[in-house]
């Protein structure tokens, strides 16, 4: 699926609150032989109290993911596209992104998400759109802060002082959840969506990095 189109079918999730445990360094060692977007230096984590690891995408994640997003495609405003998505989603969502990780333990897939270049011109090289997913059950579980943690420090590797997530105005608690962390609103897009039979606003959120 071309990358242009794949902006129109996303918008990020919350996940709730974190947990309150202490941040560990960033991850700098390990076997990356499956993850997408050679090189990037991804802040993986374990968190100590529930056994969930931030990971790098890897092709056996492909099934869970694309059950996770059409999940929220069927039942929730969380994900933009109004039709379950073909597993060509995940190779077009591959092909853009800068960081693809997933948090997981044993082989279950918990939370998604990938991080990607805000327009595909160089004039925009220090701003990327983030954007993440619950499976049932592991909303408010505090691996969707840990998520966005590693892309911020996947973005400060690769120089980008800017993220953004595009969100449904319906979407309460994924606004809530940004604005928690540091987003705030910078744009909207009025009522130029419906899903559900109900029009919603695209409202664009953004946060500065430090340098």
């Amino acid at each position: 699926m071309p990358g242009e189109q794949l902006w129109w079918l996303i918008s990020s999730d919350a996940t709730g609150a974190p947990f309150r445990t202490p941040a560990p360094p960033p991850y700098s060692g390990g076997s990356d032989t499956d993850m997408t977007g050679g090189g990037i230096q991804a802040y993986c984590e374990i968190m100590s109290n529930s056994g969930y690891a931030v990971r790098r995408f890897r092709n056996d994640d492909r099934v869970r993911i694309l059950e996770i997003f059409n999940h929220h495609v069927t039942t929730t405003v969380a994900a933009l596209a109004a039709e379950p998505v073909p597993p060509q989603f995940i190779d077009g969502t591959l092909q853009d992104a800068q960081s693809f990780l997933v948090a997981g333990r044993d082989g279950e897939v918990a939370v998604f998400g990938f991080m990607r270049p805000f327009l595909p011109f160089s004039t925009f090289q220090t701003a990327a759109s983030v954007t993440d997913f619950a499976a049932p059950g592991h909303t408010r579980s505090g691996l969707g802060s840990r998520i966005l943690k590693a892309f911020e420090s996947d973005a400060g590797e690769r120089g980008i002082r800017t993220l953004l997530a595009a969100i449904s105005s319906r979407n309460i608690e994924s606004l809530k959840f940004h604005r928690k962390r540091g987003f705030y609103e910078c744009g909207k897009l009025p009522g130029i969506g419906v899903k559900f039979g109900e029009h919603f606003d695209v409202i664009r959120m953004v946060k500065g990095l430090s340098a």
